[in-house]
């Protein structure tokens, strides 16, 4: 395994991204939403660093289509570990206008190739190999031997 980024950059890029975030979003009713499995960790560390009131929920990731909270009138900051991939950032805008969201933000700690979403921590070319930071599935280990990075 190769270290693709280190404690103190991890740290520092969450901060940049919750320097954006606390900028951007001053005056807005904000929810956050950490989609699970992948983002919890990266999600706690984000919303420390979020100086306004903000409501959090989570989500599983198989539940998308179904956003069981209210997000009317609502800046919704949906929180991935890895970007989820275009087609579904359009279908989870979708879905949140429909359910009168504001406005929606969708931000990943990783980003690939495919992902559009509209903040990332950190692009990563090949980011199915990556695990650590709550992101990857441990048996990538044993599957991916040498071509697996962690954070």
């Amino acid at each position: 395994m190769k270290l693709l980024i280190n404690k103190s950059e991890i740290q520092s890029r969450i901060s940049e991204l919750a320097k954006t975030l606390n900028k951007s979003l001053v005056g807005s009713d904000v929810l956050f939403v950490g989609v699970l499995h992948d983002s919890f960790i990266f999600y706690a560390d984000l919303i420390r660093q979020i100086e306004m009131d903000v409501k959090c929920e989570f989500i599983v990731d198989t539940r998308l289509d179904e956003i069981p909270f209210d997000v009317s009138g609502k800046t919704t900051v949906m929180v991935f570990g890895s970007a989820p991939s275009a087609p579904v950032v359009k279908q989870l805008r979708e879905i949140l206008n429909i359910k009168g969201a504001r406005n929606s933000l969708i931000y990943s700690f990783m980003s690939g190739s495919d992902s559009t979403p509209s903040l990332n921590g950190c692009a990563v070319e090949n980011s199915q190999n990556v695990i650590g930071y709550g992101i990857g599935p441990e048996d990538h280990q044993k599957k991916y031997s040498e071509n697996v990075y962690f954070l």
